[in-house]
């Protein structure tokens, strides 16, 4: 009975932490029944299954949510409080949420899960009863599938969007302008939602004074260098040096030594060394955008410019100066010291034909699948995401080249026809606030708002131990280990490996010495995972700080390894350095689009792919003699631009147009848009009458 009074006055403190305890004086909430919760997951024939969950108001997170993770085959999934999972329909509420997961893998909305019951006592405390269901839907069909037009579609009430989304489902209308709730934030907490992002976050979720969405992810573009490779070809005589922060070779003004032109020259050097590219960009689709976005603003040039009297944003490359500061990828892709990321099919067709006369003309030029889902090793440097799927041990951070990287990242809108805008944004809330760890868990190095760190670089780790020690092993294999005891160093080999689903080691114990405070017997054929404490038991170890794990010896001792990597190998980074270099890096990412906020023509731009068109110009050129010069194939690569940034009609309010001449036989005159072009049944006039006026 007192333990079972004590986790229940635990409880009651920690939700009284969490502003949860605001009672109404109507309504009367057993706290001991918060923490049970069931999950009914439908596969693609509708097949249920269910789960009965247990709450940790500690962790935030479901006792469950290390077996969430890998749950597959999940066409959408249902949770509600015990008590309201068998209720019918009209007892009870649910929100509908759209999330990036697909049906393979779900492990991308357990967080949001871990999220609902502390959204689900608020609602209860206001009287409402509500579950919440959860669809894997997928990013493309999150950005573009039709919803909410009539009852044989879906209507959701939150949706997950890249920030270069949003802008379609703003003018297909589907978003739920969110000023309101942010003013509602700025009474609630005294301080406005938009001052506490991070400096450019702002430019990506507005379009005409418009909050769109509110930012859950923020994603930049970092770099790394393969320190063998580095290694090696310095022995070898190049002349390299590794970039900063990594060595002090390029002084305290790094932007202006450590620069695009320098890491193509590195490029070039690391390809004669290896015989192979020295460079390559993330292996996914865009990312070619993003990479010369980067390039352009850190060269000071407009990718994107504007035309002030038509209203419309339009190519920035055309000038000469600019072009010759371009001229540094030539060397780059003609010499392929960059690993090429471009469909060779779509590139045969394109040899294949007759050079293209007009932008019409102009082929897409796709990715190569297979190297987007079958991930290469880095050589030499790369220009790579945070949310690295798989990590190679001697891949090292340093500085961006130059003055610029790419920012990108994730917002969640409320769908313009939602049935429970209120309550979704209190959802949002429960999300945003720093008092709990879901934002922290959505993001790896910051989140969009300033002061709260993402789960890589939070100071208090006690949260994500078990994320840390799986990192620390994230490679198979053996690795030494060692502990002090009375001032006497002793090693050890631990073995990395998967243990069923989860990350573990186990000992070698051949190499333990006589002396060793590892029992061999005990140890021979022991094995232990990863979680948030060390529990010899439950055969469970855990993380403690940067390259150390704790270790159960029995039930009443453990003992603290440090791994060696540490010792005298100034090339090995810590969590700090690393979060140093992600904050450094952060600090100087912006849009792709900037200075301009969020405009829908952007995704038209990327759609049409002119910068991969550029590269495959310079990468493979087209079968003809006369492949024209640099300037002309940047020229060429504008006029796709431009012609993508011109606005549908539909889509904008201050149309421009002049009149052609009449036509004798019908009176009539052509309109000629000058700052828009129309499609096919858009209600958009093409002619009007020619009237006489006699005064």
């Amino acid at each position: 009975m007192k333990i079972q009074l004590k986790f229940h006055l635990n409880i009651l403190l920690i939700l009284c932490k969490s502003c949860l305890c605001q009672f109404y004086d109507s309504l009367s909430i057993d706290y001991n029944k918060l923490s049970k919760y069931t999950l009914d997951t439908y596969d693609e024939n509708d097949v249920v299954t269910r789960y009965h969950l247990n709450y940790n108001f500690h962790y935030y997170q479901f006792d469950e949510y290390n077996d969430m993770l890998f749950f597959t085959d999940i066409k959408y999934a249902i949770i509600c409080h015990d008590e309201d999972i068998d209720k019918p329909d009209d007892e009870k509420e649910t929100l509908l949420f759209w999330n990036t997961s697909i049906y393979k893998v779900f492990m991308s909305t357990t967080v949001y899960i871990n999220a609902f019951p502390i959204w689900y006592i608020e609602q209860k405390q206001k009287g409402k009863i509500f579950c919440m269901r959860f669809d894997s839907v997928g990013w493309d069909k999150n950005g573009s599938e039709e919803i909410c037009k009539n009852e044989s579609l879906a209507c959701p009430d939150l949706i997950i969007l890249k920030t270069s989304q949003l802008t379609h489902r703003y003018f297909n209308g589907d978003t739920l302008n969110l000023n309101k709730y942010f003013r509602k934030y700025y009474k609630k907490n005294g301080k406005s939602f938009d001052s506490l992002l991070n400096k450019y976050s702002y430019y990506e979720y507005r379009i005409n004074n418009n909050w769109l969405a509110v930012p859950l992810s923020e994603d930049f573009r970092i770099f790394q260098i393969n320190i063998t490779t580095f290694n090696d070809c310095i022995s070898e005589g190049y002349d390299l040096h590794y970039p900063p922060p990594l060595s002090n070779y390029w002084g305290p003004n790094y932007k202006e030594t450590w620069t695009w032109e320098k890491a193509f020259e590195y490029a070039g050097k690391i390809y004669n060394c290896t015989k192979k590219p020295g460079f390559k960009i993330l292996n996914n689709y865009n990312e070619d955008v993003s990479f010369f976005s980067a390039l352009c603003q850190s060269l000071n040039i407009p990718f994107i410019t504007e035309d002030i009297d038509k209203n419309i944003k339009k190519c920035g490359l055309r000038k000469s100066e600019a072009i010759q500061k371009l001229s540094i990828l030539k060397d780059l892709a003609e010499n392929h010291y960059i690993e090429m990321w471009i469909n060779k099919t779509t590139v045969k067709e394109w040899q294949n034909k007759k050079y293209p006369t007009n932008v019409e003309e102009q082929p897409l030029i796709t990715y190569d699948n297979d190297y987007i889902f079958n991930d290469t090793s880095v050589n030499g440097m790369t220009f790579n995401t945070l949310f690295e799927m798989k990590l190679q041990s001697d891949l090292r951070y340093v500085y961006v080249p130059g003055s610029t990287s790419s920012l990108l990242g994730t917002g969640i809108i409320i769908t313009k026809n939602s049935r429970f805008p209120d309550e979704s944004f209190e959802f949002i809330e429960v999300l945003i606030n720093e008092n709990y760890t879901f934002y922290t868990e959505l993001n790896v190095s910051k989140t969009p708002i300033e002061n709260i760190s993402g789960k890589r670089c939070i100071k208090n780790y006690e949260t994500f131990k078990k994320t840390h020690c799986s990192s620390l092993i994230q490679s198979d294999g053996e690795y030494p280990y060692y502990y002090i005891r009375n001032n006497i160093t002793t090693f050890i080999y631990l073995t990395h490996k998967n243990i069923g689903e989860e990350r573990g080691i186990s000992i070698n114990v051949d190499t333990l010495t006589s002396s060793s405070i590892f029992d061999k017997e005990t140890f021979r054929n022991k094995e232990f995972i990863c979680d948030q404490q060390a529990n010899f038991e439950e055969s469970t170890i855990t993380y403690q700080d940067d390259y150390k794990l704790v270790i159960p010896l029995s039930n009443n001792e453990t003992i603290l390894l440090k791994s060696t990597v540490d010792i005298n190998n100034n090339s090995d980074q810590t969590v700090e350095m690393i979060c140093s270099i992600y904050d450094e890096t952060l600090k100087k990412s912006k849009p792709v689009q900037f200075p301009y906020y969020n405009f829908y023509e952007m995704d038209n731009v990327i759609s049409k792919s002119p910068i991969s068109l550029l590269f495959a110009h310079l990468y493979y050129k087209h079968n003809t003699t006369n492949e024209g010069s640099f300037e002309r194939i940047v020229n060429e690569c504008c006029d796709i631009i431009d012609n993508a940034l011109i606005p549908y009609c539909q889509d904008i309010k201050d149309i421009k147009f002049s009149f052609n001449k009449c036509f004798n036989n019908n009176l009539t005159m052509p309109i000629v848009y000058s700052n828009c072009k129309i499609k096919e049944n858009d209600n958009i006039p093409r002619y009007a009458e020619y009237t006489f006026y006699f005064p």
